[in-house]
């Protein structure tokens, strides 16, 4: 097991020690594959928490949790490669029980995770800073427009890496609020979520509906 390191929220707040934000010109075009790069038998453990209102009876639950992913397989079909995790949940860190399989298939179209999980291009196979595409491309479903919205050196994993942040949805408006952001790093794949979906009441701003959740890699 090469890595399980911990990750803060993002780096603007101070969770990451950061250089400079890597501008389009300071780099030659970063790969996708450099970013999703495993062996078997890796292990990772995320911490996240969930908050979920309910406004039927005006409910707040706040769920906290952990995560265990652990590589099941890695097959390679010409020029993709297929990483298939299991997940298994927790709600102490001690006791876990399955939960669902996804996968991460790496190929020449980027990287896809899919499975139990929402079926996404979460990279491009090659970007640079405002890089922008499709992330349900290829799939017969509405588009959605994915962006790099920021490239930084973090001193991670005893050097620095670069890391990139990926803005899925950033809807707002009087009665509903989605805002989905993601983190990777080279070589280490997702280190960092924050998905909130939310209704609103128009008069106060008060959270009615939806949920928030984030997750965390953990040492």
């Amino acid at each position: 097991m090469k890595k399980v390191f911990a990750i803060g929220i993002l780096c603007s707040l101070s969770f990451f020690a950061c250089k400079d934000d890597l501008e389009p010109q300071m780099l030659p075009p970063l790969l996708a594959e450099d970013f999703f790069t495993f062996n078997n038998s890796e292990v990772f453990i995320y911490e996240g928490d969930s908050i979920v209102y309910n406004d039927f009876d005006n409910t707040v639950d706040t769920i906290h949790f952990f995560y265990k992913d652990s590589i099941q397989s890695i097959d390679t079909v010409q020029t993709q490669i297929v990483y298939q995790f299991e997940r298994m949940i927790s709600y102490d860190g001690a006791s876990y029980q399955y939960l669902h399989n996804y996968n991460i298939n790496r190929s020449v179209q980027g990287v896809l995770r899919y499975g139990n999980l929402s079926n996404r291009y979460i990279l491009p196979p090659k970007f640079y800073l405002r890089t922008n595409w499709d992330g349900n491309q290829f799939q017969s479903t509405v588009e959605q427009k994915f962006i790099i919205d920021s490239l930084a050196n973090v001193d991670f994993a005893g050097g620095f890496r670069v890391m990139v942040q990926v803005q899925q949805r950033n809807d707002v408006n009087l009665i509903e609020e989605i805002k989905e952001t993601e983190q990777y790093v080279e070589d280490y794949g997702l280190l960092y979520l924050y998905h909130k979906n939310v209704r609103k009441d128009i008069n106060t701003g008060n959270i009615k509906s939806g949920s928030i959740v984030t997750l965390a890699l953990k040492p």
